[in-house]
């Protein structure tokens, strides 16, 4: 039968001695985790299913678990960005080092707090979800050693959903495009060149960076008027209405193409890289001016033109009005104007 005792340092640990069995010991830093564990546990010896996973945990470390992802990497909807966000953690967290018998929740909250000295709350709950989910996989799928996932319980900073409203100006997208070397007539002559397109095209069509990326000039519909996204970012294909603009900017970018190969021949790091030139390049320092930002900016001039929500969720590719809402940034000015 299990023991469940509490430890001066407020960890809870559990023994469990069974006829047969060599002890078992674990570590808690909560009550009902332990109690679970022990429940489960003993439930497994008395149908012959338990396993001893002590060695293994003691000799295994996070840093391991990470690595196999990465050399194995899950059917993930965009596994090249999840290979990124995993590859960033692998490399930058301390508790890398640490065995699955010694990783905790208190490692977590600690790595937490001290990367909201860094960066904002928004991608500190990021990066949790990315390291809950190489938890989650190794557990499941792996039947890796592990009690439990240690990011479950450990909670998120607060300000992570913040709303952007820093919309993109004429002569701020003008100073990108000028950045580029963009000829709305010819295509790039050079990868860099790609972020004045970028621009042009979220600004037409309120297409996210990860759908630019991965459309071949075979989604091309210029005839129907259509570009087609095969799986987008909420999991659902979508054709995305385009507009005689977005049209011409397409037969350009896909002129000379095969059908299968892609209209933006990129890494979304190198996009990134490329963008952020530009914007230097062009003497733009606000931070919070970014390729996403293209989406907010055409959701909310293509709102003018469209008499019906649900026809803007069509061009944005919404499922959820909630989220709409929070694309749609009118400056005050164009309210008060229709207001009279």
């Amino acid at each position: 039968m299990a023991s469940i005792v509490k430890t001066p340092s407020g960890t809870y640990k559990v023994l469990i001695r069974k006829r047969g069995f060599a002890p078992v010991i674990k570590t808690f830093d909560k009550k009902a985790d332990a109690q679970h564990w022990a429940k489960i546990t003993e439930a497994g010896m008395a149908t012959g299913q338990h396993v001893d996973f002590s060695k293994e945990a003691r000799s295994t470390t996070v840093g391991d678990l990470f690595q196999k992802y990465l050399n194995e990497m899950p059917p993930v909807k965009n596994p090249e960005q999840q290979a990124i966000k995993v590859s960033a953690l692998f490399k930058s967290i301390k508790f890398m080092d640490r065995h699955l018998d010694q990783i905790s929740s208190t490692d977590i909250q600690k790595w937490r707090d001290a990367r909201l000295k860094d960066v904002k709350p928004g991608t500190v709950i990021r990066e949790m979800g990315t390291l809950s989910g190489v938890f989650n996989y190794a557990i499941n799928e792996w039947h890796t050693p592990l009690a439990k996932n240690p990011v479950t319980g450990v909670s998120k900073p607060q300000g992570g959903d913040v709303q952007r409203t820093r919309g993109w100006e004429d002569w701020e997208v003008e100073a990108v495009l000028k950045a580029s070397n963009f000829d709305p007539n010819n295509k790039p002559s050079n990868k860099k060149d790609y972020a004045g397109w970028a621009i042009a095209l979220a600004i037409e069509t309120a297409m996210r960076k990860g759908e630019m990326l991965k459309v071949t000039a075979a989604d091309f519909h210029p005839n129907e008027q259509r570009l087609f996204i095969k799986d987008a970012k909420n999991g659902y294909s979508r054709s995305v209405p385009l507009t005689k603009k977005a049209i011409s900017l397409l037969t350009v970018m896909t002129r000379g193409l095969k059908p299968d190969e892609k209209i933006f021949p990129l890494s979304a790091s190198w996009l990134a890289q490329t963008f952020d030139m530009a914007k230097k390049d062009a003497g733009l320092t606000d931070k919070e001016l970014i390729l996403h930002g293209g989406r907010h900016e055409a959701t909310t001039r293509a709102s003018a033109k469209l008499a019906h929500v649900l026809e803007l969720t069509a061009f944005t590719g919404h499922r959820d009005l909630r989220s709409v809402k929070r694309y749609y940034n009118p400056k005050p000015s164009y309210i008060a104007d229709k207001l009279g």
